[in-house]
């Protein structure tokens, strides 16, 4: 349980994917708030206004053109405004590889993207629910991945 609003956001390249999360999490208890983004370049941007607050955590997409979401990951663990700012990453893909590279590079959790709306508020329910500064301080390879 958090003792304040979290800023949350998500950047995903796919409009249907950003509209999909944006409703359901909408539907979900929360008082938290939610920006969307479609790249890197776009959140990049927004950051960089000093009078913007970092948000308590990012939902980042991997495969996105231009900056992929590893790249945006590492970019984001090299800033000093976002290096400690949880990471989510929730992608299609579910590859061993992903997985081990992003949690090498410091993402916080790996989500697979749910197949269904029901499944995909159950997630977002799951993580809002998350005591990040617990969680971050037990991770393992058996915490990373979240599943419903």
């Amino acid at each position: 349980m958090h003792l304040h609003q979290m800023k949350i956001a998500l950047v995903d390249d796919d409009h249907e994917d950003r509209t999909l999360f944006e409703e359901a999490f909408d539907l979900v208890e929360s008082e938290n708030s939610l920006s969307l983004f479609s790249s890197a370049d776009e959140f990049f941007a927004c950051i960089q206004n000093k009078e913007t607050q970092v948000p308590d955590l990012i939902f980042l997409d991997l495969n996105m053109p231009k900056i992929n979401g590893i790249e945006m990951l590492k970019m984001i663990r090299d800033n000093e405004r976002l290096k400690n700012v949880s990471v989510a990453i929730y992608s299609t893909s579910s590859s061993q590889d992903n997985i081990e590279t992003t949690l090498s590079l410091g993402a916080n959790i790996y989500i697979t993207k749910p197949v269904s709306f029901q499944a995909l508020k159950a997630i977002i329910s799951k993580v809002m629910k998350i005591n990040w500064n617990f969680h971050n301080s037990k991770m393992n390879r058996s915490t990373f991945v979240l599943t419903v």
